[in-house]
């Protein structure tokens, strides 16, 4: 991922460091970023969610029905998608907020991936 830049998002692991430098940038800011730079880091977190959930649920597979780091990360994955499936919210703070959650789950789900990987090893 670069953010904001509207071009292809992946999910490696040097796209991983970018999209978790982007995520901390974002929630570390004291003042609202502009409405275009929220709009513009949304979709790109967005774009990343969507091609991260797949690659989650695929480590997850054959793992045994107990297997708490698979339930954990599943557990993660709905929720993400739970926040992909919200409406932009009015006003710069609304929407702001809204991309935060977003945020939160590529964080979540970045760290998951990670565990996951390392665990398949």
């Amino acid at each position: 991922m670069v953010a904001a830049s509207g071009s292809a998002v992946e999910t490696s692991p040097s796209a991983g460091s970018l999209v978790r430098a982007a995520a901390s940038w974002l929630l570390a800011q004291e003042t609202l970023p502009r409405h275009q730079t929220a709009k513009l880091l949304g979709d790109d977190f967005r774009v990343h969610l969507e091609q991260l959930i797949p690659k989650v649920e695929r480590l997850t597979e054959g793992r045994s029905e107990g297997d708490r780091s698979a339930m954990i990360a599943l557990a993660a994955v709905d929720e993400a998608r739970w926040r992909l499936g919200e409406a932009e919210r009015p006003g710069l703070r609304g929407e702001v907020d809204r991309v935060k959650l977003l945020v939160r789950s590529v964080m979540t789900l970045r760290g998951h991936h990670d565990v996951l990987v390392r665990d398949a090893r």
